[in-house]
């Protein structure tokens, strides 16, 4: 059974922690693209200095609830990268609408429904938007249309480049400064982030804090989220007393994708 100790801390609702464990043991193959679009999610969001990620995290974990719904053979196109024909895509637009639709049951979720909600809208007015357009779309739904889109592409080709290069030959689909900035962050295509929860002596210069980090005892801010780690940061974070600092600490790896393939051949 997948482990779900890292997605269930990012999240508050206690209502999203269920539903993602029903996903984990009923379809792992949705389950796990949905942690890959809150990771692109969070990854951009501390980009972007976003204080309070979890609503966006919470989207992004429900976005793929209605794999549920959805027949094996369809699940198997969808999350196996095989060609989809137009009504796979069909079913793959709705999936967040359909986590919409639960997240309504839930007062506390609110934040997360809007998000949802407003995933398909397209950002340049008259380009098949639907309510909003332009800013008035969510931050958090402009993000996850970018991660959805993306994680659906780069499966069928293998390609980061060409999943970027056919988002950025759909005019008006997406936010342009936040298209661009996820492509700066895909980089060349070698490498791939991940979010880990390290203690302080793994940290290493390059890696960007997840999560604000507050001293325990009087809850004073000692690092921001979205601050890459530096070898006098660190030094200094080491130097702090015993126990001041909670941890793990949540923190964005950037790594080589040859590094993690010839790991999970190795496991």
């Amino acid at each position: 059974m997948p482990a779900l100790a890292d997605s269930e801390r990012m999240v508050q609702s206690g209502v999203v922690a269920a539903f993602a464990q029903l996903l984990a043991l009923a379809k792992p193959e949705a389950f796990r693209r949905a942690e890959r679009l809150q990771r692109y999610v969070l990854e951009l969001a501390c980009e972007l200095g976003v204080e309070d990620t979890a609503p966006l995290e919470a989207a992004a974990l429900l976005s793929q609830i209605g794999a549920l719904t959805l027949p094996e053979t369809t699940c198997t196109r969808i999350y196996h990268g095989a060609a989809l024909s137009h009504a796979d895509l069909e079913l793959v637009s709705e999936l967040p609408a359909i986590a919409a639709k639960i997240a309504r049951e839930a007062p506390e979720l609110d934040e997360v429904r809007q998000i949802l909600s407003c995933v398909e809208e397209r950002f340049a007015r008259g380009v098949g938007h639907r309510w909003v357009y332009g800013q008035d779309i969510p931050l958090g739904a402009r993000l996850l249309k970018i991660a959805h889109d993306f994680d659906l592409l780069e499966a069928q080709e293998r390609s980061v480049e060409f999943a970027l290069s056919t988002m950025r030959g759909r005019a008006g689909w997406y936010d342009p400064e936040l298209l661009e900035l996820f492509a700066a962050l895909r980089g060349s295509g070698e490498h791939t982030t991940t979010v880990k929860e390290l203690l302080l002596r793994d940290l290493r210069p390059g890696m960007v804090f997840a999560a604000d980090i507050h001293s325990e005892t009087e809850g004073v801010l000692l690092v921001a989220r979205g601050r890459e780690a530096t070898k006098m940061l660190l030094e200094r974070l080491l130097a702090l007393p015993e126990g001041l600092v909670a941890e793990p600490v949540r923190v964005l790896v950037r790594e080589p994708v040859v590094a993690l393939v010839e790991e999970g051949v190795a496991a």
